[in-house]
């Protein structure tokens, strides 16, 4: 695969590279740094000249990269049709050797967010039975679980530290309007 920079304004092409990627995952960007992933490993380029920094020890299983902050996670694919999936994985963004994470529920990972201070909200459902999973809060910092929200929407945000999304309900609950 091919993954390219153009400068936004007016479209010229900055440059190219040909990358081991997996087609279904968009490259991941922060801190002049673009990531991608192919699965059996984790590249991070100079986002200027797209020249290789690092990559993932062997051995690092990432299908799916999640970023936010400065955090970078590997969780398993939404796109997978399986029923185990690979652990949590926090990574280095600087050199992409795996850090301590916390110990994550082995659901079907979803969406994933990451909040400025190291919060990872992740939707996990069932692989059995998609309709609804959990919103699973785990604190990458301190390699631990913090809460979890069940409902049947994946739709969510972040903004000024708050996590947002959908409740499915008929009415509101009492006290509300």
């Amino acid at each position: 695969m091919a993954l390219g920079a153009y400068r936004a304004s007016d479209g010229k092409t900055l440059w190219h590279r040909t990358v081991d990627s997996d087609r279904d995952e968009s490259p991941v960007a922060f801190g002049g740094r673009v990531y991608t992933t192919g699965s059996s490993k984790v590249t991070a380029r100079d986002a200027r000249t797209g020249d290789t920094l690092a990559t993932t020890p062997s051995g690092i299983k990432c299908p799916h990269l999640i970023a936010g902050g400065a955090y970078l996670v590997c969780s398993g694919s939404p796109n997978t049709a399986e029923d185990t999936f690979p652990a949590l994985r926090r990574l280095d963004p600087g050199d992409l050797r795996p850090l301590p994470t916390a110990k994550d529920s082995g659901q079907k990972p979803e969406r994933g967010l990451i909040s400025a201070d190291g919060v990872l909200m992740l939707f996990e459902v069932s692989p059995e039975d998609p309709v609804g999973g959990d919103w699973n809060a785990y604190d990458l910092n301190h390699q631990k679980k913090l809460w979890s929200y069940t409902t049947t929407t994946e739709q969510a945000g972040l903004v000024g530290g708050r996590f947002l999304t959908f409740t499915p309900a008929t009415t509101a609950p009492p006290g509300d309007t």
